[in-house]
């Protein structure tokens, strides 16, 4: 699971995620869940707060959120 990039992309005047680049072994069993995310609109102070199961390969997604 090591082997998965995530890039979200950011708008900052928003405060919103607008989209995600994800590469990687799961990255099309990721991508529904991001993509999600992204389509939501939620503000960043809710989207930090989704809980993430883990071990899983989603954890990058999570990852990339708390880079932000």
């Amino acid at each position: 699971m090591g082997d998965s990039f995530c890039k979200l992309i950011y708008d900052v005047k928003k405060c919103q995620l607008v989209g995600v680049h994800i590469i990687g072994s799961y990255a099309s069993e990721m991508m529904y869940g991001a993509a999600a995310m992204a389509y939501s609109k939620l503000p960043m102070q809710h989207l930090d707060k989704i809980v993430f199961p883990h071990p899983t390969a989603c954890e990058v997604i999570r990852e990339a959120l708390f880079m932000l």
